[in-house]
């Protein structure tokens, strides 16, 4: 994810900027303690009217 100068804020696992779409998986172990990051990261790209697509190990 870039800021308005270009300048990079975030990395998402995949994603489809042109269609502003982001899919995000939570299955390994290096988003276990970052949940709460991620939920407020999620709402904000939700609120530049991204699509989110979250999957989560089962």
């Amino acid at each position: 994810m870039l800021d308005i100068s270009g300048r990079e804020l975030d990395r998402l696992d995949f994603a489809w900027p042109e269609l502003r779409i982001a899919v995000e998986y939570d299955g390994y172990a290096a988003h276990e303690s970052r949940w709460e990051r991620g939920a407020d990261r999620e709402e904000d790209l939700r609120r530049s009217g991204w699509i989110v697509i979250r999957g989560r190990r089962a």
